[in-house]
């Protein structure tokens, strides 16, 4: 591979993106770099693979949540020596969000030469067949259905609607699950549950605050648990989930964690930054400020910039 300071991994199919050389022209500022596009899943993960083996240490993921855990997995055997640069354009973008940095690549490359960097925390999963980062949030039990909904085509039209369709879509497979949790060194707890989701940022599903007090950088995993209630108090709660008013309610589980391991009767599936992976049980340790990413500086500020 030609050495070159940039590697652009881009996701053509991605939701906001309609003109890669409208991307390109807004790149050019940037210099030397390479492009690769990604046609198939894992395409991401071996371009970014192949282009840190080739002593590149700038890469940059274009696209959505999706991309952007492709990449972060693609570089997982050189963290500390790989900078990331994200130009968010899917669906969700809910961890760019939690960076402060605004979907489109207007001003792509300008961005990328003249921001800050900030170094946030990565969360590893671990089950029986892999181990997998992720950046954003994962998610086990209903989610993961919801998940299996989402079309590509769902998601172009939609946009972050889809979520809500694919939600209303899955509500038939309900399912209860047995699950056994256990957070860091406590005692382990049993419970009938719909989800769980494991969050590192505040929001999911393009905007939904399941975690509104999670921050990236503080060492720690928001776990959110949703029991096995009735249909009506579900009704109830879901509506202050979205609204993010949930935390304190007596009727939800709400944990931080620097470990967590989970199991489940009968078996749920998993998923990392909305991507489907695997199933439990799993375990979920943090991996403090791993990620170094470049994000907005503030204003009158220089070098690394840890709050935006």
């Amino acid at each position: 591979m030609k050495q070159t300071e940039w590697y652009v991994i881009v996701n053509p199919q991605a939701g906001s993106l309609d003109d890669v050389g409208a991307l390109q022209k807004e790149l050019e500022g940037l210099g030397s770099y390479q492009m690769a596009e990604t046609l198939n899943p894992g395409d991401g993960e071996r371009a970014a693979r192949e282009a840190v083996q080739g002593g590149i240490r700038k890469i940059v993921s274009v696209g959505g949540d999706g991309t952007l855990n492709e990449v972060v997995n693609g570089i997982s055997d050189h963290l500390d020596e790989v900078t990331l640069g994200i130009v968010p354009l899917g669906t969700g973008n809910d961890f760019a969000r939690a960076l402060g940095i605004e979907p489109g690549y207007e001003h792509a490359g300008q961005f990328l030469l003249e921001g800050a960097t900030r170094r946030v925390d990565l969360i590893r999963l671990r089950n029986r067949d892999l181990t997998r980062l992720f950046v954003n949030t994962s998610a086990g039990g209903f989610t993961t259905i919801v998940t299996e909904k989402l079309t590509p085509e769902s998601k172009d039209w939609l946009g972050a609607l889809a979520f809500y369709v694919a939600g209303a879509r899955a509500l038939p497979e309900l399912t209860e699950y047995r699950m056994t949790m256990k957070f860091d060194q406590k005692e382990p707890m049993e419970v009938a549950a719909y989800n769980l989701v494991v969050s590192n940022g505040p929001t999911i599903a393009g905007g939904i605050p399941v975690a509104p007090a999670a921050e990236l950088d503080d060492g720690l995993m928001d776990i959110l648990v949703i029991p096995a209630i009735s249909v009506a108090k579900l009704a109830l709660i879901l509506p202050s989930i979205l609204a993010g008013r949930h935390v304190g309610n007596p009727d939800l589980i709400l944990q931080r964690a620097r470990t967590f391991r989970v199991s489940s009767s009968p078996n749920f599936g998993l998923n990392t930054d909305g991507e489907v992976i695997g199933e439990a049980p799993a375990l979920y340790d943090v991996l403090p400020q791993a990620l170094t990413v470049i994000t907005h500086r503030a204003a009158g500020g220089t070098g690394e910039n840890k709050f935006v």
